[in-house]
């Protein structure tokens, strides 16, 4: 039997027993190692968002192959970290390379309409090595390992963000997000400033390599950064670091909000979702060399059965930086 943590409703969760899924002829099954708790999560545990009752959730996994069918890519005994998110691979979006803007990524992606990473054994579908699983070796510590996904979405938002070499880069937030910001910031030759009121995520900031960090970004002088990267959503956090900024700088925003946020004239502004193919592919690759080490920014773990409590934490414990579910 295997172990997973199935949605009811917001704020409710069971532990439920079930039998090992059963590959398919080129599927394989996954031991989980540890998934990370992601701030989509927390909203769709709080709230029901993006999330139907019995849905297993959790898209920030890494495992070992248990199980395969005869026709599968993968092996037993491989070692991967899972790109969660699918696509159709027809749609108009899919064939330019834009996965994460496809209509059916919903219904085909792990956590969202296959069951994801809270849980002992994933279903992986037709894995493709290289393209959405990717082989880590055993010296890659699972706390680093589960940065994957989040280091993707921060690497295309950088993208988007323009040329970040020897340019000065303010980070909204230091969250799971923000830190994936700032690290692919960092990789990418900008200086960097971060922006957090958490006393304890401002040091995370510091340790994973800030040039400066800040409690408000009132601290700063307007004209100060070359381009803004926001984690927050938060309206109040995006106008105080765009004021930071100066006509032509750059502005993305990751963070969700459903609040209006004030725009001044002359920036470029962009809204930044999910990751690309090759954001995911590079993210891995960071990973895997060490490049990019963001496990010391892991505080708590938890299993399976401590869900709750996980949850909990992560949203509200103010000690709290990256929350991880070991089976």
């Amino acid at each position: 039997m295997s172990a997973s943590v199935v949605f009811q409703g917001p704020g409710w969760v069971d532990l439920a027993e079930r039998p090992v899924p059963e590959p398919g002829p080129s599927d394989a099954v996954i031991a989980v190692e540890g998934c990370g708790v992601c701030g989509s999560d927390l909203t769709s545990y709080r709230d029901g968002a993006y999330v139907s009752p019995g849905q297993v959730m959790g898209h920030e996994f890494v495992g070992a192959v248990v199980a395969t069918g005869e026709e599968c890519r993968v092996a037993v005994g491989d070692r991967l970290v899972v790109r969660p998110m699918r696509s159709c691979e027809r749609c108009w979006y899919c064939r330019r390379g834009d996965i994460h803007l496809c209509s059916g990524t919903a219904e085909l992606s792990l956590s969202f309409g296959l069951p994801g990473g809270y849980a002992a054994h994933v279903l992986v579908p037709d894995p493709r090595p290289g393209v959405d699983v990717f082989v880590l070796s055993a010296a890659v510590d699972v706390r680093d390992a589960i940065w994957v996904e989040p280091l993707a979405v921060a690497l295309h938002a950088v993208r988007l963000a323009g040329p970040v070499a020897g340019r000065r880069v303010l980070v909204v937030g230091a969250g799971s997000i923000g830190l994936c910001l700032l690290t692919a910031a960092r990789l990418s030759g900008a200086t960097t400033v971060v922006v957090e009121p958490r006393a304890v995520r401002r040091d995370l900031a510091v340790a994973l390599g800030a040039d400066a960090v800040l409690a408000d970004a009132g601290e700063l002088a307007a004209g100060s950064v070359d381009a803004v990267l926001d984690s927050t959503g938060v309206p109040a956090a995006v106008e105080g670091a765009i004021g930071a900024t100066f006509p032509g700088s750059s502005v993305v925003l990751v963070g969700v909000t459903h609040r209006d946020v004030a725009l001044p004239e002359g920036r470029w502004v962009r809204g930044s979702f999910g990751y690309q193919e090759g954001d995911f592919a590079a993210a891995a690759e960071l990973v895997a060399t060490g490049r990019a080490r963001l496990g010391r920014a892991v505080t708590h773990e938890f299993p399976l059965t401590s869900f709750d409590e996980a949850m909990t934490v992560a949203a509200s414990d103010p000690r709290a930086g990256k929350v991880v579910i070991r089976p």
